[in-house]
């Protein structure tokens, strides 16, 4: 009885089956594509509703993304909408959605269209499509400026495949020299976003197109340099700094503009040969650099500076590696000394710091003291670096100390927001 029940069961469950794809069937029938995404889509009214609508829409298969991109591109989606869409073309078959993004790059595509590839790359694109990127980025007509819009929308692309591709950074850079300059002006402006290593990137760019790339690129590591006042390793210090000896003025200006942004205190001998030069816009430039790095308040004469570059040579030369011996290992007054002596040093200040700092790690509280004082006098970039490294020393009564100097200095900043005086220090008799 068991047994013959077995197979009535089997073909109810069939009958079941091809009734149910019989009525599926009957729903698809006279059903566009277009209209089984408009039919999800018309279900989505808030954020909520995005998630369960773009799986919907999943499940509709490559079929979908032609009509989901026209959508797309037409612009009249709400919000919710517009990130059902996006979410769902996201995760189609990425060659189906590449496909269709490459047919956009035609020359005749519209400018609407163009946007809505860029914004799909945005989110799925890699290194391996920046050619296809840059091929949406450009104007829909040949010769032709892209809009704001549209050059915007390529920065936020490159934007967004830097982010998920860090290491993108090597193709774009070797696709800098052949895009043209509005497109080498997303590139910058894309590599200089918040978040990125940026100033290493944009040096690495420096000399390989045109001097108006060139200007562009140290006006952004100038501006970059001052927002995010990390440090920056010595080689993208030496490619800004060759931009000194440039023959353009503009160029010139821009790089001692960017030298002081940067910190690069040791092209202060390079700086000041400028203060020579014939060009008033150029030594104007150099004048506030050399002031904003050293701290030292001479006046815009070549003499001047000279003479006491000489002079802070010949104490580099003769006495830096006496006093580093003398604060390290010597006694409470040759020690106490040798602080005075570098304190009062402005030439190289990325090196003057260092020994202060050393010095302030001297078991006496006076020399210690002393230390801190002169580095708080130092300019404030060097200063603040130098404190909050010893403000994460182990010893407790040092990281206490620099902390209460960084935050006299950092209210003394507030305040007057001028470069401070060199300190008033005494050696122990």
């Amino acid at each position: 009885m068991r047994a013959r029940a077995l197979p009535a069961l089997r073909r109810l469950a069939l009958a079941l089956v091809l009734v149910s794809g019989t009525q599926a069937g009957m729903q698809d029938v006279g059903s566009s594509p277009e209209e089984r995404v408009a039919e999800a889509l018309d279900g989505v009214r808030r954020t909520a509703d995005v998630g369960p609508a773009a799986g919907q829409l999943l499940r509709l298969g490559p079929k979908a993304v032609e009509p989901l991109f026209a959508r797309l591109a037409d612009g009249q989606e709400s919000i919710a909408r517009r990130a059902t869409i996006l979410a769902a073309l996201a995760q189609m078959p990425r060659e189906d959605v590449l496909s269709l993004v490459a047919a956009l790059a035609r020359p005749l595509a519209s400018e609407p269209r163009r946007l809505a590839g860029l914004d799909l790359l945005a989110r799925l694109g890699a290194g391996a499509d920046l050619r296809l990127v840059f091929e949406l980025g450009a104007a829909s007509e040949a010769d032709a400026p892209p809009s704001p819009e549209l050059r915007r929308a390529l920065e936020s692309t490159l934007a967004a495949i830097l982010s998920r591709e860090p290491g993108a950074v090597r193709a774009l850079a070797e696709s800098f020299a052949r895009v043209p300059p509005a497109q080498q002006a997303a590139i910058v402006g894309a590599l200089a976003r918040p978040g990125r290593d940026a100033l290493p990137a944009l040096a690495d760019l420096l000399g390989r197109t045109s001097v108006e790339a060139d200007a562009l690129i140290l006006h952004q590591i100038g501006s970059t340099a001052r927002r995010s006042g990390s440090a920056v390793d010595l080689a993208a210090l030496e490619r800004v700094r060759l931009y000194l000896a440039h023959p353009d003025a503009r160029l010139v200006v821009l790089a001692a503009t960017a030298a002081s942004a940067l910190q690069d205190a040791g092209g202060v001998p390079d700086l000041i040969v400028l203060l020579e030069d014939e060009r008033p816009n150029v030594r104007a430039a150099v004048h506030g650099s050399l002031k904003a790095l050293t701290a030292v308040r001479l006046p815009a004469e070549a003499g001047a500076w000279l003479a006491w570059l000489d002079e802070g040579l010949a104490w580099w030369n003769d006495r830096s590696d006496d006093c580093r011996a003398a604060i390290v290992s010597g006694g409470p007054q040759e020690a106490a000394a040798a602080i005075h002596e570098v304190a009062r040093q402005r030439l190289f200040v990325h090196e003057v710091a260092p020994l202060l700092a050393l010095a302030a790690r001297r078991p006496e509280p006076d020399l210690a003291r002393s230390a801190l004082r002169a580095l708080s006098a130092l300019p404030e970039h060097f200063a603040r670096a130098t404190l909050r490294a010893l403000v994460a020393q182990d010893d407790p009564e040092l990281a206490e100390h620099a902390r209460q100097t960084l935050e006299g200095l950092q209210a003394r900043s507030r305040e007057t927001r001028t470069l401070p005086r060199l300190p008033q220090l005494r050696p122990i008799p």
